[in-house]
């Protein structure tokens, strides 16, 4: 987990936001969003195998750190989330 949000997330985050007008497009689209995307995926991909090693080591809830656990739930929840509303969100030429 810590690969995904260290490196990943942050070379996510840091593509969309600094790399948009520098580079130019790759497969038909934006390089920058196809980074991005590759990025987001890893990060999704390395955050439910991390998930799921933790929850087989510890056989199950730990009720060790409650809260750590119970935040971990959440992030992997919302970490599911986030790609299902990219692609719910309209394109880009789209009105706003």
């Amino acid at each position: 987990m810590v690969v995904a949000w260290v490196v990943f997330a942050t070379l996510a985050i840091f593509t969309a936001r600094y790399m948009k007008d520098s580079w130019g497009k790759l497969f038909g689209l934006k390089a920058w969003f196809q980074v991005h995307r590759a990025l987001t995926v890893s990060c999704l991909i390395c955050t439910l195998v991390g998930f799921v090693l933790v929850f087989v080591h510890v056989e199950g809830w730990s009720e060790a750190d409650v809260a750590h656990s119970v935040l971990g739930l959440i992030i992997t929840v919302l970490v599911c989330v986030q790609p299902i509303m990219a692609l719910m969100r309209p394109g880009p030429a789209a009105e706003k």
